[in-house]
């Protein structure tokens, strides 16, 4: 199936700075909104939603796989749109990145 391949997918900017600095500014414009700008779930647009938008600091979120928050973006899940057709697979992979480097205690 499609999910199964994406999550199999090599993850292509593994330690990429640059990927990194990309995703943030891909986050602070696409998602800030309803995740927060420390990823944390609380956006100002995502405090009116029934079901809150994912903290990225929870362990259910640090454990998925990169493929999982790939397939996510790409896909959307609950609330949240899908970015397939908005955002290349290139920018859906800088933002993993950047999500990642929210995750990092230093961040919370």
């Amino acid at each position: 199936s499609k999910f199964h391949m994406d999550i199999n997918k090599i993850f292509p900017f593994l330690n990429n700075e640059d990927a990194t600095i990309s995703g943030k500014a891909i986050f602070n414009e696409m998602c800030v909104l309803c995740h927060g700008l420390y990823g944390k779930g609380n956006g100002e647009a995502g405090a009116t939603l029934d079901k809150k938008p994912a903290n990225f600091h929870t362990i259910d979120v640090i454990n998925e796989t990169d493929g999982a928050i790939f397939w996510k973006i790409t896909n959307g899940k609950a609330h949240m749109s899908n970015y397939s057709e908005l955002l290349s697979d290139e920018q859906r992979w800088k933002l993993v990145n950047y999500i990642r480097e929210l995750e990092k205690p230093s961040r919370k």
